[in-house]
């Protein structure tokens, strides 16, 4: 769709941070780097396609702040993930067997301690010095976890509070969006997303 390699990342240098601008804005759930890469590449495609149609991609720019056309292939590809995926769990065993793998997973990396907590099924990262002050004392700790409903099951950052705030993550299930889910939840522990709950 797009003529030569020089166009294409002229337009992904575009879609990429209209795609990341689109994920901030969304504050009801973060996006996993393997999503934010397949959403930029279909908006630079999108941008080829409007242009052999003679409208550039600057046009899509409606609004200062926003690009409706970023944020409606952000959501496109959440939903992509969230409902084609086939590894999505469909019981409490189901994710708790898919958040035990994921902790193994962590576990061998060596400097990882983490807990899998079995009342919250959740795992639980420990704080660090660039932590967020999460929860009404600032010391909560971030947890990983499965919301499970149906067709809308889906990852999340949680606290290891109860009751506790919940942020999702758009990811798929298989065990290629293990290390996304896992490296997105190391960035927001470390402080890199800010404090997601918004408390």
């Amino acid at each position: 769709m797009i003529d030569n390699e020089k166009d294409r990342a002229a337009l992904l240098a575009r879609a990429r941070p209209q795609i990341e601008r689109a994920a901030r804005q969304d504050l009801s759930q973060l996006y996993t780097e393997p999503l934010l890469a397949d959403a930029a590449n279909l908006l630079a495609d999108l941008y080829a396609a409007g242009r052999s149609h003679g409208i550039e991609p600057d046009r899509w720019d409606l609004e200062p702040e926003s690009d409706p056309l970023a944020s409606a292939v952000l959501q496109a590809y959440r939903l992509d993930y969230q409902y084609q995926d086939l590894n999505r769990p469909d019981s409490v065993d189901a994710c708790r067997v898919l958040l035990l793998r994921l902790h193994d997973e962590r576990s061998a990396l060596g400097d990882r301690h983490d807990a899998f907590d079995a009342e919250l099924d959740a795992i639980v990262l420990p704080r660090t010095a660039t932590t967020p002050p999460f929860g009404s004392d600032g010391q909560a700790r971030l947890a990983i976890s499965i919301v499970l409903e149906g067709r809308d099951t889906h990852w999340a950052l949680i606290l290891d509070r109860v009751p506790s705030p919940v942020v999702g993550i758009a990811a798929g299930f298989g065990a290629t969006d293990l290390p996304a889910v896992a490296d997105l939840a190391d960035q927001v522990n470390h402080g890199h997303h800010g404090n997601p709950f918004r408390l």
